[in-house]
């Protein structure tokens, strides 16, 4: 599995060049990536947490909607 320690301190434009705006409303504190779909259906989805424009932490979820 990837690793995405290294988003860890980026700001938001520094995010954007790297992985899209895939829809992020800009002033939002949580931004969402969708990594993988299986062919079931389930989602693997990158969370980013921001604070005071940078990224504070992350969490990969997975989902079925």
């Amino acid at each position: 599995m990837t690793s995405y320690i290294h988003l860890l301190g980026k700001t938001k434009k520094e995010i954007i060049q790297e992985m899209g705006n895939e829809c992020n409303h800009h002033p939002a504190p949580v931004w969402t990536y969708q990594l993988k779909r299986s062919w079931l259906g389930r989602k693997r989805v990158l969370v980013l947490y921001f604070s005071e424009e940078l990224v504070e932490h992350f969490e990969i979820r997975y989902s079925w909607k």
